[in-house]
């Protein structure tokens, strides 16, 4: 989970896009730019650009890891397909918005910019793609899915009303072919009160809205149907909060004030948050929040020694386990307590993907077809 943002974008890709297939092949190595587990499996994706003549390819990769395995070879890649991308994503701010993956089949990509999109779904691994049909005129805002639900949260905005003026938190299964949903309202959009990250594990949904009193909760144990709010004030952030649940009563939160990040836990559905350390942490630009289940790893690009932090729940301490040398990374995913892949920003501009399989000790690079 990547900072308290809208979603997190292949923010790094520039320029015309194209449709890639498995017939498409460049000397030039791949670019990583976004990495997606699915959930609770050793199954992942990865997003790459890549030189197609005068323009660069989109390209897609399936993959697997042996999540328990500490002497594992490197993984091998698969080229699959990505979405038919039209005349949207082929705008200069275009690009893919988030990648989301179920199941190791069931996946989920979204196009556009913060003004259009497109969702797209797979149900058979990346072999194919079909356009999935959304509320007319709304932006999907955050998007997430369990083993069960697709959910996403749509922006309701309007010439008329000067801005968008309430949200739709909605649900589908995940064959994406209806959408049922609540309808809220959003009174903060334009004052500098930020939206935070959708998080969901079975029916239990949580979603946040920030206001000067602090954080506003929306929590259905339903599976979008109902929702009930409840503010907390002991969750204060100047940019939001990010959620992470881990099943249907653990979660995590992350607030974040300028450089500063507070991070709780709630054992009992979001009722109550409890401080994980006494003091906040500094985040430089590029670090993530990656939970594993009772831990999480934390990267903070300061200048220690060590920049990849492990906070241990129980007993309310953190310590720097390993150093990832990058400027900054693009995407992360901690998919286990010791295996984990990171998207790099190196210092010449172009991308890398790391690995670790000993808990972010050591990371070594991974080549991508």
């Amino acid at each position: 989970m990547r900072q308290c943002s809208q979603l997190k974008s292949a923010s790094s890709f520039r320029g015309p896009l194209q449709s890639s297939s498995a017939s498409v092949r460049s000397k030039e190595p791949a670019w990583p730019l976004l990495v997606a587990q699915a959930q609770h499996q050793r199954t992942f994706y990865v997003l790459t650009s890549q030189q197609c003549g005068t323009s660069r390819c989109l390209r897609l990769y399936r993959s697997s890891d042996i999540i328990d395995s500490t002497v594992e070879p490197a993984p091998r890649f698969t080229l699959v397909t990505t979405p038919p991308y039209n005349r949207l994503a082929r705008t200069p701010a275009g690009t893919v918005m988030a990648m989301v993956f179920a199941t190791a089949n069931i996946g989920y990509v979204l196009e556009g910019n913060s003004e259009a999109f497109q969702l797209f779904i797979t149900t058979n691994g990346a072999r194919s793609w079909r356009l999935v049909a959304t509320p007319p005129g709304d932006t999907i805002w955050g998007l997430t899915a369990t083993g069960t639900h697709l959910y996403a949260v749509f922006l309701h905005c309007s010439a008329k009303t000067n801005g968008c003026n309430s949200i739709e938190l909605g649900h589908s299964s995940l064959g994406a072919t209806h959408w049922s949903g609540v309808t809220l309202p959003f009174h903060q959009f334009y004052t500098n009160q930020p939206l935070g990250q959708l998080a969901a594990g079975g029916e239990f949904v949580m979603f946040s809205e920030q206001a000067k009193r602090g954080t506003t909760l929306f929590i259905s144990h339903n599976g979008g149907v109902s929702f009930a709010a409840s503010s907390h004030a002991s969750l204060q952030s100047q940019q939001g909060c990010a959620f992470a649940s881990i099943g249907f009563r653990r979660s995590w939160a992350e607030c974040q004030s300028g450089n500063d990040v507070s991070l709780y836990f709630s054992h009992d559905a979001g009722a109550t948050w409890n401080p994980i350390v006494r003091h906040p942490l500094l985040l430089s630009e590029g670090g993530f929040f990656s939970p594993a289940g009772s831990d999480f790893a934390y990267i903070d690009f300061g200048e220690a020694e060590r920049n990849v932090v492990r906070i241990n729940l129980g007993a309310q301490e953190k310590h720097g386990v390993g150093t990832l040398a990058c400027r900054n990374v693009e995407s992360a995913d901690f998919m286990s307590g010791s295996h984990a892949y990171a998207v790099c920003n190196l210092a010449n501009g172009a991308t890398e993907l790391e690995r670790s399989i000993d808990g972010g000790e050591t990371w070594h690079p991974v080549t991508v077809p």
